[in-house]
């Protein structure tokens, strides 16, 4: 059970608080300083995100507001590490698209490339990172 983490009544009012003022397009709203998950903020407006893979962290999409594509799979275009166990390209290749909308959840696993696209839309998303 020492896996298992609680997030309490207060950090999830403040999470819904910084919710209603979001204006940046990813911003952390909980970090667990155990590197268990994180969970960010996303708001994008026409526009195609670089690609990204992270070896060590299975991502969750959850949206909250409007529509967007994520591509997973192929392979990163430039690739380059970005961090330790992390890496971004320029674009992806050969990839999946994935049509999302308000209450949609999605997973991308650790090691599989994606990236999102909102080409000509608008989203408002939470990012969980599960590490």
């Amino acid at each position: 059970m020492s896996d298992c983490v609680k997030i309490g009544k207060n950090a999830v009012r403040e999470l819904f608080d910084k919710l209603k003022v979001m204006d940046k397009k990813a911003s952390p709203l909980i970090d667990q300083g155990n590197n268990k998950f994180a969970v960010f903020a996303v708001q994008s407006e026409n526009k195609r995100g670089k690609g990204e893979l992270h070896e060590k962290a299975d991502d969750i999409f959850m949206i909250l507001h409007g529509d967007c594509v994520i591509e997973t799979g192929g392979e990163l275009v430039n690739k380059q590490m970005k961090a330790y166990t992390e890496y971004i390209g320029d674009d992806l290749k050969n990839s999946q698209k994935h049509q999302l909308s308000e209450g949609d959840l999605f997973t991308v696993p650790r090691n599989i490339p994606h990236l999102l696209d909102t080409t000509g839309m608008k989203v408002k998303c939470l990012c969980i990172k599960v590490y």
